[in-house]
């Protein structure tokens, strides 16, 4: 997994990396390679993630529903990468994902681990610090035993910048673009070659300019191309012309 938003400093990258490097080293293969032992190598480094992104939310840069999408996106790819990588060696390794998605029986098993426990607590602990989860444009909770009788908040007012987000710079979407593609090449050994050839990806051209930045990010292809990437597609090899 090389999945590192751009808000991560270098420090919590290198956190990252050693837990991953802890993880290989301390990882010990059980016969028949139950679920509970790939665990072993996903949590640690998945608790490393979610630490870091629960400080960038303490900062106020990411909201808290933020840290908790890329908590779980960085979930997600690791459980990929660890169906591929222990197969690759040979390993037994139960099926962990389906359709790019953590299977649930799996996801349920995750939930039950007390790394994700202490990562819920975190978070949790956060969206206190952060105001209880609660926006202060919104009025305050109703209590159950009072009607449902919704009072607009009194002398609210709200500017373009507070609705829209501030936009991603070019330099920082061709980054996003490249740990996406790393993570999808890594997971399944694929070539560029291959992706732009594809009859069930995006041409060459297209490909490149995707990598480059210049494709823009709400276009049809953009949004159809990572999907292909996030669900880890095998590609589908075009038929030649006769």
């Amino acid at each position: 997994m090389d999945y590192y938003p751009v808000e991560f400093t270098a420090e919590a990258r290198a956190n990252i990396v050693a837990a991953k490097i802890r993880a290989d080293i301390e990882f010990m293969a059980i016969p028949g390679m139950p679920v509970l032992s790939v665990l072993a190598w996903i949590l640690p480094v998945f608790a490393a993630f979610a630490r870091e992104a629960c400080d960038v939310a303490r900062t106020g840069i990411w909201t808290v529903d933020k840290a908790d999408r890329h908590a779980r996106e960085c979930l997600r790819l690791l459980t990929i990468e660890a169906q591929y990588k222990f197969r690759s060696q040979s390993f037994d390794v139960p099926d962990l994902v389906g359709d790019g998605a953590i299977l649930p029986e799996i996801q349920r098993t995750i939930e039950s681990e007390h790394r994700w426990k202490a990562y819920q607590r975190e978070l949790l602990e956060v969206a206190q610090e952060r105001g209880s989860g609660v926006s202060k444009y919104l009025p305050a909770p109703i209590p159950y035993d009072e009607p449902r009788e919704y009072v607009a908040p009194d002398n609210t007012e709200f500017t373009e910048n507070e609705e829209e987000p501030s936009p991603i710079s070019k330099e920082s979407e061709i980054e996003r673009r490249a740990a996406l593609l790393r993570v999808y090449r890594d997971a399944t050994g694929v070539s560029n070659r291959k992706i732009y050839s594809a009859r069930n990806s995006i041409h060459k051209p297209e490909f490149y300019s995707w990598i480059k930045g210049d494709l823009p990010s709400d276009s049809a292809t953009a949004i159809n191309f990572e999907r292909f990437l996030k669900l880890m597609k095998k590609p589908i090899p075009r038929v030649p012309k006769k």
